[in-house]
């Protein structure tokens, strides 16, 4: 288990780098990536043969479908920062419309997956794999969010 998290930790902070560097472009979501969590993945939940062959092929669907949704973010993303200092209140609601729509189609995608998952592998690992998921994004968004500028906002000092 430990092995497992040093692995995670490592990935995870190789995929926030690259995030960082890459948050102008779609290419953000590259292949190196994508394999490197693949691999997070597999050995976090440690599927059997028969587990495998019908988690693997649901797990490229379902991944494919939430690049899409992120390709959106990132550039709701890159238009927020664009604009941050000079936006108006119209514009400020048509971005804050979208991101939610964003994080609406997101969880509705997670939702409906769970199910087509544990259909093909037990709960358990589901939420396991779900768990891993929520990782990388949480550290994704939160190097992402290092490099947002926000005009005239001092950094917050952690304590």
């Amino acid at each position: 288990m430990t092995r497992l998290f040093i692995l995670l930790t490592l990935t995870v902070m190789t995929t926030s780098i690259q995030a960082q560097e890459k948050l102008d472009s779609a290419s953000y979501f590259n292949s190196e990536m994508k394999l490197e969590k693949r691999v997070i993945v597999d050995l976090a939940l440690k599927l059997n043969q028969e587990e495998a062959s019908s988690f693997w092929d649901l797990y490229i669907e379902f991944n494919s479908k939430i690049d899409k949704l992120d390709e959106m973010w990132l550039f709701l993303i890159n238009e927020a920062q664009k604009q941050s200092a000079t936006i108006d209140n119209e514009r400020a609601d048509l971005i804050w419309k979208e991101f939610n729509k964003y994080i609406n189609e997101r969880q509705i995608l997670f939702d409906a997956y769970y199910t087509k998952f544990s259909k093909v592998v037990p709960s358990s690992k589901v939420f396991r794999y779900y768990m891993v998921e929520n990782k990388i994004d949480a550290v994704v968004n939160g190097e992402i969010a290092k490099k947002l500028e926000i005009e005239n906002t001092p950094p917050v000092e952690n304590k």
